[in-house]
């Protein structure tokens, strides 16, 4: 479901699908960056967040180095999380750090919603291509977002909690907009400016079976804290 109808306190599906608006609440920060590539001084992320800080949130700014030979992105992403202690937590993996411009949006989105992707603008053959691959992947995965591989996305961190993550690969972006719009959360995709960043392919086609043959999922709290599919997978 996407964010733009309004709000109708007597509609059980409206309802469900609310969500109340965060405020300037904490931010932890994880940065992803390939081991190969030149990347800027780590205090240049911390200047990038100034402004938030000037705003009452707490930010805090964890970097991760990514092996393209042998990603595990799914798993720092656990670690990340497991160490997270703010309501919104921000991935990452532009060359430089976003702007103000970049945040607004995301953050103004992240009220209404689960989970947040920039939808980054795009020449236009480019965001043809992005449309042909969106129709694919909503038929295929259920996906409804563009520009999946975008590299600037908030998460509200309880609901990015409860998707247990299967791909080490930069498949892990279509991973958890595929869980995520299964297990019901609220995505949208404002637009940002242009950021440009890496993704690791290797293992990609790896991942792709997995999640799509034997996708796992988080049991709903009261039947504890087992995670398997729901039903056994027809391939």
């Amino acid at each position: 479901m996407t964010t733009s109808e309004p709000f109708d306190a007597d509609d059980p599906f409206a309802l469900h699908f609310h969500r109340e608006p965060l405020g300037p609440v904490g931010i932890d920060l994880l940065v992803l960056r390939d081991f190969a590539a030149v990347n800027p001084d780590p205090s240049a992320w911390e200047a990038g967040v100034d402004w938030l800080r000037a705003e009452g949130r707490t930010v805090e700014v964890v970097t991760e180095v990514v092996d393209g030979a042998e990603p595990q992105i799914g798993e720092q992403i656990r670690r990340f999380l497991d160490a997270s202690a703010q309501p919104i937590v921000a991935i990452c993996r532009a060359e430089r750090p976003p702007s103000r411009e970049h945040w607004e949006p995301l953050l103004k989105g992240l009220d209404q919603a689960d989970h947040v992707v920039g939808g980054r603008s795009a020449n236009p053959p480019a965001a043809a291509w992005r449309a042909l691959a969106r129709i694919v992947r909503r038929i295929v995965l259920g996906v409804p977002v563009a520009d999946v591989h975008s590299t600037m996305r908030l998460h509200r961190a309880e609901k990015l909690r409860e998707i247990p993550l299967q791909s080490g690969s930069s498949f892990v972006d279509v991973e958890i907009l595929a869980k995520a719009t299964f297990l019901g959360h609220v995505l949208d995709e404002p637009t940002i400016p242009a950021l440009p960043g890496p993704t690791w392919t290797r293992g990609r086609l790896r991942d792709l079976a997995l999640v799509f043959k034997r996708p796992t999922f988080r049991r709903p709290p009261e039947l504890g804290p087992d995670s398997r599919p729901f039903e056994q997978s027809q391939g």
